[in-house]
Formats: C-alpha cells, sequence, structure tokens
C-alpha cells in the first residue's frame, strides 16, 4: 500500500505541530520551575528543617486536588521513612 504524498506531508505537518505544541508546554514548566527556585527563601528551609526533626508521625491533609497531592506527598513520606 502506498500513501499519497499529500498525506505523507499532511502527516509531517501535524508531527510538527505536536511536537511544537510539546515544546511549549515544557518551556512553560521549565518557566514554572525556575519561578520555584527562584523564590526558595528562609521560609522553605524552615520547613524542611521542622519535618527533618519530626519523630513519630507527619499528618497531612487536604480536599480535591490538594488531597490527592497531599496522599502523594504522605505515600512519598512514607517510603523514605
Amino acid at each position: 500500500m502506498t500513501i499519497p504524498p499529500s498525506q505523507i506531508d499532511e502527516e509531517k505537518a501535524v508531527s510538527r505541530d505536536w511536537l511544537d505544541l510539546a515544546r511549549q508546554v515544557l518551556n512553560t514548566e521549565i518557566q514554572g520551575l525556575e519561578h520555584v527556585r527562584d523564590n526558595l527563601g528562609p521560609e522553605f528551609e524552615q520547613a524542611l528543617r521542622v519535618l527533618a526533626g519530626c519523630q513519630g508521625r507527619v499528618v497531612v491533609t487536604g480536599l480535591g486536588k490538594s488531597g490527592l497531592v497531599g496522599r502523594k506527598i504522605a505515600a512519598t513520606l512514607s517510603s523514605t521513612g
């Protein structure tokens, strides 16, 4: 089965569109992470020290999407001790 050249060109264009979109998404995420990195301050360090110094249990709460994120954080804390 042969594919007409016009269909091949169209598939290449669609592929480029998807790649461009993927690059845009990654660039947006990179910018967000750079913003977080650049705004880390003493409060973040203090929170880490408090967590590192905890003995016993750490309670993580949330509703909706923050609850899902909380579950992931709790799972990470459980698995890393």
